[in-house]
């Protein structure tokens, strides 16, 4: 338990609040994109312990012997986000074009991530050849929607659509993680301690993004129907 309370671990704090407050999308009968994302959140905090539970024990049973790391879990993770995030957004965009390039696209885009995990980089080793289009992919969602928001014709309220505080969120941590994951492997090997301050920020941003998620779900959304 004090190993939880630990700062590497304070983003399960606000995952944890956001996958709660998140139940109340199905109670209310919220639009499905957030009953989706709901999902999404469920699905991370199940990976999460799953991804703990390896490395604090786990990996090692009477019935199995593996190596500690779970890095082979949140690789796996990657594109699973992926399709959550494809998929929350195809929902939200209303614009015929995008909607075609994410059918299109996110699929060939998933297949060169499992390709990746299996045969380039290996499920034992940061997948960053797969984590760098997908962050990529990430931020341009979320700009989408917020120019989709910023030409809408009918006012909205920013501060209580939940589809903001998502976007928000998703926009801020996955601009600053993707430089972090794209030196990341040339920091551990030549400056291992800026790589772990650097670790030490970016899950900092990685708790204001579920902080934000979490504020999503706790919006009273006035919805426009017209723009699903």
């Amino acid at each position: 338990m004090q190993k939880l309370l630990s700062y590497n671990y304070i983003y399960l704090i606000p995952l944890t609040l956001s996958v709660v407050a998140s139940l109340r999308s199905f109670r209310l009968a919220w639009l499905k994109p957030y009953r989706y994302f709901a999902l999404f959140l469920i699905t991370s905090i199940m990976i999460e312990i799953f991804a703990i539970s390896w490395k604090w024990g786990l990996h090692q049973t009477i019935f199995w012997n593996f190596p500690k790391s779970n890095l082979w879990i949140y690789n796996i993770f990657l594109t699973i986000q992926l399709l959550f995030y494809a998929g929350f957004y195809y929902r939200l965009i209303t614009a015929d074009k995008i909607k075609k390039a994410i059918r299109y696209g996110i699929l060939p885009l998933a297949g060169f991530g499992i390709f990746n995990f299996f045969y380039i980089q290996s499920p034992g080793v940061l997948n960053s050849y797969s984590i760098i289009p997908y962050y990529f992919t990430f931020v341009i969602f979320a700009l989408v929607f917020f120019h989709q928001v910023l030409h809408d014709k009918q006012i909205i309220v920013l501060h209580s659509h939940p589809a903001i505080w998502i976007s928000l969120g998703t926009f801020i941590y996955y601009s600053v993680s993707l430089p972090f994951c794209i030196f990341l492997p040339y920091l551990v090997s030549h400056n291992p301690a800026l790589a772990f301050s650097l670790f030490k920020i970016n899950m900092a941003f990685d708790t204001l993004m579920y902080s934000f998620y979490l504020i999503s779900f706790l919006c009273k959304p006035q919805f426009l129907k017209s723009a699903y």
